[in-house]
C-alpha cells in the first residue's frame, strides 16, 4: 500500500509525549480521593481556562473558592503543575530520530520534502510554559499549538482547521496522533490521517513507520 504524502506530523502532548497523572493534583493537596480533580475538569470554568478565556490566577482562585478554601492559591498552582511526571520512556529519542532522519532526507537525490513536527494540545498556560517546555524534545518541533492560544479545544472542528492553517497543509498531508479516541475521531472527520496512541513509544514508532517510513 502506498504511503500518504505527509508534510506535517501533529502530536498531542499529554500521554503521547509526556506522562500526565491528574491524580497527582489531589495527592499534592492531601485529598483522599480524586473526586475534586474530576469535578474541576468537568466544570465550565476549566473549559474556559483551556480556551484561554480566563487567567491562571483567576482559575486557581476559582478552585480555592469552590473546592479547597484551606489551601493558598500558590499551593493550588503548584499542585496543578505537578501532574506532568516526565517523558514517556523512549519518545524523546524517537522524535529526535525521526526529526533528524526526515529532515536529512532532503537532498538532490530525494523527492521527499522535509516533514515538520507540531504539537496540538488541550492545555493550560502553566502546563505548557512552565512545565512542558522544559523537555528538550520540543526543540525538534516547529511549534506547539495550544487550546488557550487558539481559543478552541479538541475535538472542536475549529481547532483542527486552525492547526491546518498554521501548518499550511491540506488535511490529507497531516498525520495526527492523540491518546483520546474522541480527538482522533474529530481529526478523521476533518480528513486528517489520525491514530490513537497512549504512553507507548513502541506504538508511536509503528505509526510513524506506517505513514512516513
Amino acid at each position: 500500500m502506498r504511503k500518504p504524502e505527509i508534510k506535517c506530523i501533529l502530536l498531542d502532548i499529554g500521554d503521547v509525549l509526556l506522562h500526565v497523572d491528574w491524580d497527582q493534583f489531589s495527592r499534592h493537596l492531601g485529598f483522599s480521593n480524586s473526586d475534586v480533580i474530576t469535578k474541576i475538569r468537568e466544570s465550565k470554568t476549566f473549559d474556559s481556562y483551556e480556551r484561554g478565556q480566563i487567567s491562571p490566577t483567576d482559575f486557581f482562585k476559582y478552585i480555592k473558592t469552590e473546592f479547597t478554601p484551606e489551601h493558598s492559591v500558590n499551593d493550588i498552582a503548584k499542585a496543578w503543575d505537578s501532574i506532568i511526571l516526565g517523558e514517556i520512556p523512549g519518545v524523546g529519542d524517537l522524535i529526535q530520530k525521526y526529526a533528524s532522519a526526515l529532515n536529512s532526507a532532503v537532498n538532490v537525490n530525494s523527492v521527499r520534502p522535509s516533514i515538520l513536527f507540531y504539537a496540538l494540545t488541550n492545555a493550560s498556560p502553566t502546563h505548557i510554559e512552565l512545565e512542558a517546555k522544559k523537555y528538550s524534545m520540543f526543540k525538534d518541533f516547529k511549534k506547539i499549538l495550544t487550546s488557550y492560544e487558539l481559543g478552541f479545544r479538541k475535538p472542536d472542528p475549529e481547532i483542527y482547521l486552525a492547526a491546518l492553517k498554521e501548518m499550511n497543509c491540506r488535511p490529507e498531508e497531516v498525520l495526527f496522533v492523540d491518546d483520546l479516541p474522541e480527538n482522533v475521531a474529530g481529526a478523521k472527520a476533518m480528513g486528517i490521517h489520525a491514530e490513537e496512541c497512549r504512553r507507548s513509544a513502541e506504538k508511536l514508532a509503528h505509526i510513524f513507520d506506517k505513514y512516513v517510513g
